[in-house]
């Protein structure tokens, strides 16, 4: 909170640039590797801090030379102990993400920390990047818009496309035309990573007027320069059929590019493809490392596809399948959660556990998972495995047979019937036996007939 309350106060501070240096390719590194017009032998001759920082940011992208990760870095050690905020900057990009230098995420966020802490607009969307991904820090979405607000009033154009980009997914933002004003003049300049955000405006319609071809027309220009998230969004396109000819084959082409790159949601979905014979033929196992990759990469998603996978009998066992149904569970993936209570309440992958089954199964029914409500209420009400709760265990399964649960009609049916934790109620409780039975539930029929005798 106070570090929420510190990123407020400098949200309404006014612009102020950067020298004119390399910084500018550091928070756009796809638009730095298309770069052909820098002569590195000026930085060369120099020995300032300045020509050392963007002698290695030519280094650590390969911009008129070729990449050499391990000079790089030891150019920005060098220009960084002479006090070059850029430097310890860049040096903490290459430690966050291993760069020529053993990967230390923890002493990167404290590097990112302290340049924040002194107004360094680079280090300040850099960490509230972090903050929105989790990455050594815990998840903060809150945190990380406002961050990026501060980051943006103090000149960072890297922080206004991330912030557009924020607002094409409905999250409101400060400063709202300014930022699309960024996105496009750097969009009419070929910057990879604004002219990637511009067309996913263009697409939704969001900070422009809905264009579905400019949109396309961007996205393969961005995909064709490497950029990760262009290739997998023309993909996506080319699977549904938005504003091209659908055709699976072009999507997989794309999706693969974007694999390449550690694209988590498209490793998930070329999963999916192969799974299902998506534009490819039918490969269970191709599909299965397409899952795996993904889950690696900490996609909620497809931990618990591929958990799914498993328990299907499709290449893993149940105790590996409980292990990524916990992971995509603690991920927040709502399907998951339901998934992992299940495999408490019958020892799938692991003992038998009820409060934990109850556990997972309270926070799958606040997802809004009817069968969750429907167990849980019948647990509740019977009080075998866990203490009774009839006042909780009712209205879960009042929930549940709302939503038209035929498990829930009938338990629900039952506490009427006997009046258990409700007011007696025969009549009614008929009327939910034969819904039930109507749906097919073999216990509500037997139940009927047992009663009709």
């Amino acid at each position: 909170m106070q570090k929420l309350c510190k990123i407020l106060f400098f949200i309404f501070v006014s612009f102020h640039s950067y020298a004119d240096n390399l910084l500018y390719f550091l928070e756009f590194p796809n638009t730095a590797k298309i770069q052909k017009n820098v002569n590195i032998a000026e930085f060369e001759k120099q020995e300032s801090w300045q020509t050392q920082f963007n002698l290695g940011v030519c280094k650590l992208f390969g911009v008129g030379c070729q990449i050499n990760y391990g000079e790089a870095v030891m150019l920005f050690a060098k220009s960084m102990y002479g006090g070059s905020k850029q430097s310890k900057y860049a040096f903490a990009i290459c430690q966050l993400n291993g760069y020529g230098i053993k990967k230390n995420v923890a002493e990167a966020i404290k590097s990112l920390d302290d340049l924040d802490n002194n107004d360094f607009a680079p280090a300040t969307c850099e960490l509230a990047l972090c903050y929105n991904e989790g990455i050594g820090v815990s998840q903060n979405k809150d945190i990380a818009k406002v961050m990026l607000e501060k980051a943006f009033a103090f000149g960072s154009e890297r922080a206004g496309v991330e912030l557009a980009l924020m607002r094409t997914n409905n999250i409101s933002i400060s400063n709202e035309k300014e930022v699309f004003d960024c996105v496009k003049k750097l969009a009419l300049k070929n910057n990879i990573e604004a002219s990637y955000v511009y067309a996913v405006m263009l697409q939704k319609g969001i900070g422009a007027n809905q264009d579905i071809f400019e949109a396309n027309r961007l996205l393969t220009f961005c995909a064709n320069n490497g950029n990760a998230n262009a290739m997998y969004s023309i993909g996506m396109n080319y699977i549904n059929g938005v504003g091209v000819v659908a055709d699976a084959k072009k999507a997989i082409e794309y999706l693969k590019l974007a694999g390449e790159k550690s694209h988590k949601v498209a490793l998930n979905n070329l999963a999916v493809c192969y799974k299902n014979g998506i534009g490819v033929e039918k490969n269970i196992p191709i599909a299965l490392e397409y899952f795996r990759k993904s889950a690696e990469l900490g996609y909620a998603v497809a931990q618990n596809n591929l958990a799914v996978c498993y328990l299907q009998g499709l290449g893993g066992s149940s105790v590996e399948a409980f292990k990524w149904l916990e992971k995509s569970a603690k991920g927040g993936n709502i399907d998951a959660l339901f998934s992992l209570a299940k495999c408490y309440l019958d020892g799938i992958g692991t003992q038998k556990n009820p409060r934990e089954a109850v556990y997972w199964l309270e926070k799958s029914a606040l997802k809004g998972n009817v069968e969750a409500k429907a167990i849980l209420g019948q647990i509740l009400v019977d009080g075998l495995l866990v203490e009774k709760n009839l006042e909780d265990g009712i209205a879960y399964l009042s929930d549940a047979s709302s939503a038209g649960n035929s498990d829930a009609m009938l338990h629900l049916g039952a506490c009427y019937f006997t009046g258990i934790g409700i007011d007696k109620n025969e009549e009614y409780a008929l009327v939910l036996f034969r819904k039930s039975a109507s749906m097919g539930n073999k216990k509500a029929i037997e139940t009927l007939r047992k009663l009709n005798k």
